[in-house]
């Protein structure tokens, strides 16, 4: 049943988030990371709500010299450290990228120290310059080339240029391509919509077998307006390869519940799927 799948996913993403390694030391980046007039960016962080937000912010500033400053003064340091972590494993051979993933957060910070020379942030680009002959295989960047990347030989070194903007989902800075989509974007199970997905089938079902009366009943019972039960209620009538993809983590990055919630959800799959951003069929 779905109320089982939905109780798994949110119990594995409870132990992930108490598993999850601090971080802690120095920031992956340190000593690499410049703007793109060669000032080095320094790790920072602010606090917002009590939440804590690390950042890589360019000496120019830090410095009290902003017109001194490249054209992106302040880049999210999750974002770009995902960046940096995703371009080196894709060009990685094969054993690179599995030991990559067990390493620790300093193990990380050694090898990157071997493994790239300099990472340049602009406004529209990042620049990765990597030393010749350091376990990276150029031939693993051609996937990266067909989605507008590109990797440039030079006499000792190679640089990989990612055409970026920076943008914000859902509250959180994210490092996007050309065509506007998140280049670390891994999937990512939205939880409130995965319980309301899970909420609309229990009560669709209840209004199906005679268990509640009417809507006027279920929302008594709920505690929430009959106009929030109708939107509810209409997730219940998703295509299943949607609700599998949003249990999955892996719809459209834009499709939170307060969107779906704002959106008139036709019947027809096909409809659904093109109004909701997903692939046709």
């Amino acid at each position: 049943m779905l109320w089982e799948r939905v109780q798994a996913i949110l119990e594995a993403n409870r132990v992930e988030r108490e598993n999850r390694p601090r971080v802690a030391g120095r920031p992956l980046l340190t000593g690499l990371i410049v703007d793109d007039r060669g000032n080095m960016m320094s790790p920072s962080h602010c606090l917002k709500k009590g939440r804590r937000y690390r950042y890589y912010t360019s000496q120019a500033v830090l410095q009290h010299r902003p017109v001194t400053a490249g054209t992106l003064t302040r880049v999210s340091a999750p974002a770009i450290e995902q960046l940096v972590e995703d371009r080196l494993c894709a060009l990685m051979a094969g054993a690179g990228r599995r030991d990559w993933e067990r390493l620790t957060v300093q193990e990380k910070a050694r090898r990157l120290a071997v493994l790239v020379r300099r990472i340049e942030v602009g406004a529209e680009r990042v620049r990765i310059t990597l030393p010749h002959g350091e376990g990276v295989d150029p031939g693993n960047a051609l996937h990266l080339m067909q989605r507008g990347e590109s990797l440039i030989e030079d006499v000792d070194e190679r640089i990989l240029e990612i055409p970026v903007r920076l943008k914000t989902w859902g509250g959180r800075r994210v490092i996007v391509g050309p065509d506007g989509q998140d280049l670390t974007a891994r999937p990512r199970v939205d939880e409130a919509l995965v319980k309301a997905l899970a909420r609309a089938h229990r009560w669709c079902r209840r209004l199906a077998s005679g268990q509640v009366a009417s809507v006027s009943e279920l929302a008594t019972e709920a505690g929430c307006t009959k106009a929030y039960i109708r939107q509810i209620l209409r997730l219940a009538f998703l295509a299943p390869d949607l609700v599998d993809a949003i249990l999955r983590g892996e719809q459209p990055r834009r499709l939170t519940l307060g969107t779906m919630l704002e959106t008139e959800i036709p019947l027809a799959w096909n409809e659904q799927r093109r109004l909701l951003g997903f692939p046709s069929r």
